[in-house]
């Protein structure tokens, strides 16, 4: 099958769905699909596409990089297109809107897939700019989608309480286990890792620093542990966003943790792996989640986690992988001490339950499969799937 895949930004290392899609792209590609990937480019953002493999296209933004406005996209898509199925990743884009604007010039069926964008709380952060995107371009690319694609039953909810006569498909995101060689290589660095951030324990938080990840009330609960955090240190992995670093260390200042919080800043590749290999427990706190892929990269390191129930995976912690929390500050704080007051022993098993959660799951040779099954009913191939839920 020849599918079109449109995202935002292709460079943007730190968000969880340039990671879903980059591994979505690999896995079809593994199984023999033609795939072709379009995405936009920030003045600031700098490197190439290598990653993505090829036939891959990263078009210039102009405007608020948050719009993905890509001008020259919609010449470039008319003399080009060339797909059986298009999938797009997000609402609020407008080179997405560009893309699907072709798609129905040409009869060719699309699917979005939400991200999280139709959560409440989602939907609250910038909303006078999501309402005039509405009306601008979103209302219209939902109300075509020949089908929305939800990550999980909670954002299945969001996205029917939306858009309530679309069809809906309900199929998770896959992770891609490390292999043996570059395990070996991560853990060979955790004792280094560890050394240069003074820790004997690490309670890490991997993501972007935004105020929907709910970092604030992490830090107040980690100061709430008092005693109980002293052979830990909580390790902030990530890039500011919506500049909000600067309130988050004037919390850690406030309250004189000192050393006891350490932001590392943003990190990918190699220096990502021997974090999360030297990690000991892993924590997400946050208000609202479609599916958070870093999550699953903490269990497949075998981390065990503080999720907050905003993160839409109740079941891993009815897996014994996971313990879930609210996310008031006395709720994260209890959860924080009950990881780390566990015996090392108590915490293995907890992480080995973690990667059985992911290998049992969410192997992606299963997600693929699904994903095809639905496009398939959408050029009108077959059946509905199991996995699609008609109005």
């Amino acid at each position: 099958m020849n599918i079109l895949f449109g995202t935002g930004s292709l460079f943007k290392k730190s968000s969880g769905p340039y990671l879903s899609l980059l591994q979505t792209v690999e896995a079809f590609r593994v199984k023999g699909h033609k795939v072709r990937v379009i995405g936009t480019r920030a003045k600031s953002e700098t490197g190439d596409t290598t990653a993505w493999g090829a036939n891959v296209k990263a078009y210039d933004s102009k405007g608020p990089f948050s719009l993905h406005y890509a001008p020259k996209l919609k010449r470039s898509i008319r003399k080009s297109f060339d797909a059986d199925v298009v999938s797009l990743q997000s609402v609020w884009l407008h080179s997405n809107a560009t893309i699907a604007r072709e798609a129905r010039r040409r009869g060719t069926p699309y699917m979005i897939t939400a991200h999280g964008n139709f959560n409440p709380r989602a939907l609250e952060f910038s909303d006078w700019k999501k309402r005039l995107v509405k009306r601008w371009f979103a209302d219209k690319l939902v109300e075509n989608a020949t089908c929305l694609h939800a990550l999980n039953e909670a954002e299945y909810g969001h996205v029917r309480a939306y858009a309530p006569e679309a069809p809906i498909c309900v199929v998770p995101n896959g992770i891609a286990l490390p292999d043996d060689a570059v395990r070996r290589a991560a853990e060979e660095r955790a004792p280094e890792v560890k050394r240069d951030l003074g820790a004997d324990k690490i309670f890490l938080f991997l993501g972007r620093l935004h105020p929907v990840k709910n970092v604030d009330s992490l830090i107040k609960a980690w100061d709430a542990l008092g005693g109980g955090r002293e052979d830990w240190k909580l390790v902030l992995a990530g890039p500011d966003d919506a500049d909000y670093t600067p309130e988050l260390r004037r919390i850690v200042k406030e309250r004189g943790l000192g050393d006891a919080v350490i932001f590392v800043g943003p990190k990918f590749g190699e220096e990502k792996n021997a974090l999360l290999a030297a990690a000991d427990a892993y924590v997400l706190p946050s208000h609202s989640e479609g599916f958070p892929m870093s999550v699953l990269e903490a269990a497949a390191w075998r981390l065990p986690a503080v999720l907050s129930d905003r993160c839409n995976l109740p079941e891993m912690a009815r897996a014994g992988a996971a313990i879930e929390t609210t996310t008031d500050v006395p709720s994260v704080a209890k959860a924080l001490a009950r990881v780390a007051l566990m015996s090392d022993e108590d915490r293995r098993r907890t992480g080995d339950a973690a990667q059985r959660f992911v290998v049992e799951r969410y192997q992606w040779n299963v997600v693929v499969e699904q994903l095809i099954d639905v496009f398939r009913w959408m050029r009108g191939e077959i059946d509905p799937p199991p996995t699609l839920r008609l109005p």
